[in-house]
């Protein structure tokens, strides 16, 4: 049987450490770095300060564990349990949480950098104030989990269900959503650089004022979401469902829109100079008293659009369709369907057999 008095030497020699209970031990300050535990009970334990770099926790209970400010690189926590465990203020570098539970744990302040959670369970977990740098989370549960004031930067997020968790006063940099559900978040106000959001349900969601220059949101769901008054220059739209989004006195600068849904959406006073609304659904879109000099609407559809009292010098209307689109007042000039260029778009040589 492994006690206190013995578990150095088997960490000395490198011996892994089965079916170990330290459960509720003071293992404050101790030196436990890259030791082997496998199905080793921990719950209660008192972990605060100690040294776990480089250890395997396979298949271990961890419940209502302390673990407070302690800084470890390259732990494993495999198939284990850190249900209520306190990690706060923690320095989380290269740790991966594999298959763990986390449910209620506390890792508000935590720094979490290049670290990775897969399949973890998260629910309830307080990552209020949290740095996640460089890491990623796979497949989490995020069911009621606090992310408010934490800062997401260059991290990837694959596959979760953030609709029940917590955003508030969040800060997201070059951060990556792939595949998630983030319907009705509320962004408002929020620093969003950079980030991308994939194939993820924006649905209902509130970008107001925030700051989207340059982030992807690709072939996403944003059906009803609000960009009022938010900065997205040079944010790719690209394929997006954005049926009744409003945008109005949005800064849409080079914003790329090719491929995507914009009916009924409101762009009224928007900022669209030189974006790109190539072949995209703009049925009934309102366009009204925007800027959109040198913007593109190459073979999109703009039957019922209201373009009134819009900017338009040098705006590419190439077979478009604007029937009963409104321009009253728009001014400008405007550049018609191109006949050798649609000729061109046209032309398919493997239907066409030219002449000798």
């Amino acid at each position: 049987m492994i006690t206190l008095e013995t578990l150095a030497d088997f960490i000395r020699y490198g011996e892994p450490i089965l079916e170990a209970d330290f459960s509720g031990c003071d293992l404050s300050g101790w030196n436990l770095a890259g030791a082997v535990f496998l199905r080793s009970d921990f719950s209660g334990a008192n972990l605060t300060g100690a040294d776990i770099s480089k250890c395997l926790f396979t298949e271990c209970n961890l419940q209502d564990a302390r673990f407070d400010d302690i800084k470890t690189e390259q732990a494993v926590f495999l198939k284990s349990t850190l249900d209520r465990a306190c990690m706060g203020g923690c320095w989380f570098e290269k740790v991966s949480f594999l298959e763990t539970s986390a449910k209620s744990s506390n890792l508000a302040g935590a720094n979490c950098i290049s670290c990775q959670f897969v399949a973890a369970d998260l629910e309830g977990a307080d990552l209020s104030g949290a740095a996640l740098l460089n890491s990623s989370m796979v497949e989490c549960t995020a069911t009621n989990t606090n992310f408010s004031d934490a800062l997401i930067e260059s991290a990837v997020l694959v596959g979760m269900d953030f609709s029940t968790a917590t955003f508030a006063d969040v800060m997201l940099q070059a951060a990556m959503f792939i595949k998630c559900d983030l319907t009705s978040m509320d962004f408002s106000d929020t620093p969003v650089t950079q980030c991308g959001f994939v194939e993820t349900a924006l649905d209902g969601c509130r970008f107001e004022r925030s700051d989207l220059t340059g982030s992807v949101l690709v072939g996403s769901k944003l059906q009803g979401a609000s960009f009022a008054e938010a900065i997205a220059d040079m944010a790719l739209f690209c394929d997006a469902d954005l049926q009744q989004a409003v945008f109005a006195g949005a800064k849409l600068e080079m914003a790329n829109f090719t491929g995507s849904d914009l009916r009924q959406a409101d762009l009224t006073g928007s900022l669209c100079a030189k974006a790109l609304f190539d072949q995209a659904d703009c049925r009934g879109t309102v366009f009204t008293g925007g800027d959109l000099n040198m913007s593109s609407f190459s073979n999109s559809n703009l039957d019922g659009a209201d373009m009134s009292r819009a900017a338009m010098h040098m705006t590419d209307f190439h077979n478009a369709s604007v029937n009963s689109t409104v321009m009253t007042g728009a001014h400008g000039s405007i550049r018609q369907t191109d006949d050798l260029r649609l000729i061109c778009e046209i032309y398919d040589p493997r239907k066409v057999a030219l002449a000798d």
